[in-house]
């Protein structure tokens, strides 16, 4: 029998019998990013198996322990605190978090990743630091030695390209070829010009009187008297609109003179989704996303894609992952919502992060800021790029450079700005929040590209 089996479910999860509802939720969540097997599935069949039992066991505390009437009915099952010794030694053990299982294996594969890194080679730095990520996203300082690999391997396949020479065509032969054809091509000019000076001249001496002479070749016929020519406009004073990568399908109109025309209306600004793609993921194959659930909320993989489910009361629900692209990236999904709002949730750190929310039956967008449990929404309005239809997909972007976020939304630039807090991380995640009794959000093709 495991340790933790000998545990309650308050020493499972770490917390007091008096504790409240929001404290038992925190604490699962903290346990089950511990304990998920998704988390293992590198590690070795016995530590597969003691996460597979203990995240089994979590579940159970939480369901019991967030519900009055069976929490009631538990503890009233429980001995006091102070009954038996072997009770209250326990309860002193569960005032500290519980040990992870050995993690031999992680630390072998960390060491090894190092060794790549400060040998310089990328490529297998980066891939054991992926697999570390796979396991663990908060090992040690992985996440932090995995974007300083992926910079350094661009760094320097960009130093490899520059160093390529450029080849260079060959002059002389160039110079060879026009040769030969600029002698053919004067040789002909000059047979045609002789050709057609003897057709003249033989014309010309039977048509006209023999009284007139023949015009010299060498007089210049009369020509009217010039016209000047209005002066052309500078070309500075000519306006010129800025060219989008899509100019071609987004061409700007030409100002007209005419005072009766109708107003333009502006272009609207763009956020395309360019670079080289990271990861791209389109959500239906049922990998690399955890699937779990709580009372009144769930995330995992449905047949259309990746879904949270939540009721009112849950509050914000997600699932995050490790962005391989480092901490500068940009990011793009496809959510379908109905009930509330989803998004992206970016610099994901414990309960600090930035969430971009589209909720689509208002036809508003927000991006709230939390940092160290106080929320402040930093963005909320309604824009007319979101798609308000029932069951409408909305495409979201967010391109994150050092402090600098910017915001797409199907294709269209929302918001740029300027966010110090929380800092920048590698991770990110989808979220949800529900308006109505219940929030239904379907995400996919979500995908990410390197800047």
């Amino acid at each position: 029998m495991e340790e933790f089996e000998h545990l309650d479910y308050y020493a499972l999860l770490g917390i007091e019998r008096n504790a409240r509802i929001d404290a038992i939720k925190k604490a699962y969540r903290q346990q089950m990013i511990l304990y998920h097997p998704d988390r293992y599935i590198h590690t070795n069949a016995d530590e597969q198996a003691y996460a597979s039992r203990r995240a089994q066991r979590i579940n159970e505390a939480y369901q019991v322990l967030s519900d009055f009437v069976a929490r009631t009915a538990y503890n009233r099952r429980l001995a006091p605190e102070n009954a038996e010794p072997e009770v209250a030694s326990l309860k002193r053990a569960s005032a500290a978090p519980p040990a992870p299982p050995p993690r031999d294996t992680l630390a072998d594969l960390y060491d090894k990743a190092r060794d790549h890194l400060d040998a310089g080679r990328y490529p297998q730095a980066i891939a054991d630091f992926r697999t570390i990520q796979q396991i663990n996203p908060f090992y040690r300082d992985s996440a932090v030695l995995l974007a300083q690999a992926e910079a350094a391997l661009r760094r320097a396949t960009r130093a490899t390209s520059k160093a390529r020479p450029t080849p260079k065509p060959d002059k002389s032969r160039r110079k060879l070829v026009f040769g030969g054809v600029g002698a053919l091509a004067m040789a002909g000019l000059g047979a045609l010009g002789w050709g057609l000076r003897d057709r003249l001249s033989d014309n010309a001496a039977a048509e006209a009187p023999q009284a007139d002479p023949l015009p010299s070749p060498t007089t210049p016929p009369a020509s009217p008297a010039p016209t000047v020519p209005p002066a052309p406009t500078p070309a500075s004073t000519v306006p010129t609109a800025p060219v989008s990568p899509d100019a071609t399908a987004r061409t700007a109109p030409v100002p007209t003179s005419d005072p009766t025309a109708p107003p333009v209306a502006a272009t609207p600004v763009t956020l395309p989704e360019t670079g080289p793609i990271a990861y791209a993921n389109d959500l239906t194959s049922g990998e690399g996303w955890p699937e779990v659930g709580g009372r009144g909320w769930n995330v995992g993989f449905a047949q259309d894609g990746y879904r949270i489910t939540a009721v009112r009361s849950a509050g914000n629900i997600w699932a995050f992952n490790t962005s391989p692209a480092g901490m500068d990236y940009l990011i793009g999904v496809d959510v379908t919502v109905t009930g509330g709002a989803g998004g992206l949730m970016v610099r994901f750190a414990e309960s600090n992060f930035l969430a971009f929310f589209v909720e689509p039956a208002t036809g508003r967008y927000r991006l709230e800021q939390r940092v160290n449990g106080s929320d402040n929404r930093l963005r909320d309005e309604v824009h007319p790029a979101i798609a308000t239809e029932p069951q409408a997909t909305n495409r979201l972007v967010a391109r994150l450079a050092g402090l600098e976020v910017a915001l797409g939304i199907n294709g269209q630039a929302v918001a740029t700005l300027i966010v110090e807090a929380p800092p920048p991380t590698s991770r990110y995640g989808m979220i949800a929040l529900a308006r109505e009794p219940e929030v239904v959000a379907l995400f996919r093709n979500l995908s990410i590209r390197e800047l």
